[in-house]
């Protein structure tokens, strides 16, 4: 465990805070478009939505 976060430290440590918010906002706005896929299945098998009414709400995000 000590050579994987030595490695870790090594190889990005040096990056600076800037860097690592800004990671986090990326990693965070492609959760949520990830999460629109499982949008237009809920959509479509749980609330019984047409696929034209669920192509209009994801397309409408």
């Amino acid at each position: 465990m000590r050579a994987l976060r030595r490695w870790l430290d090594d190889t990005a440590g040096g990056l600076p805070a800037t860097f690592w918010y800004l990671w986090a906002g990326l990693l965070i706005n492609r959760a949520g478009a990830f999460a629109m896929l499982f949008l237009s299945l809920y959509l479509t098998e749980a609330r019984g939505a047409s696929e034209a009414l669920t192509g209009t709400v994801v397309g409408a995000y």
